[in-house]
């Protein structure tokens, strides 16, 4: 799916996918209860992709039923949701992708106490998300 531009709402979410630092990751648990999860993300080649500790619930959810939803509502309104599928990418992150992550949340993870070599070897799982509908209200 590719944001359409053409419209008032459509570059309101693609702004939000570039410059907002959380959305909400919904997975569904194993007897199908919702998972919501605030995450950061980037927006890249029409995927987002999220970083994860390899361990989480997040990660066993998604094996189970890859169909997700990202929520978005940073300005108490204009709330836009994203549904599609995610996956494990086994290989990882690009150079060019960690930069753009890591130039997004330096601040982030310097508050966490965080380098760019440290917050990768503990979030080493790399999540994305091919979006497949976009609503909002």
């Amino acid at each position: 799916m590719t944001i359409d531009l053409s419209t008032e709402f459509g570059a309101l979410v693609a702004n939000r996918l570039q410059d907002e630092p959380i959305i909400r990751l919904t997975t569904t648990s194993r007897d199908l209860t919702p998972q919501p999860n605030p995450v950061w993300f980037s927006w890249t080649n029409d995927q987002l992709m999220i970083f994860s500790e390899p361990g989480q619930a997040k990660i066993h959810n998604l094996s189970r039923n890859p169909r997700v939803s990202l929520n978005s509502d940073s300005d108490g309104g204009n709330i836009a949701v994203i549904t599609g599928v995610a996956a494990i990418d086994e290989n990882g992150y690009t150079d060019e992708e960690l930069t753009a992550y890591t130039a997004k949340y330096s601040q982030g993870m310097k508050s966490l106490g965080l380098t760019t070599e440290a917050m990768v070897a503990q979030y080493s799982a790399v999540i994305r998300v091919t979006p497949e509908k976009l609503r909002g209200f």
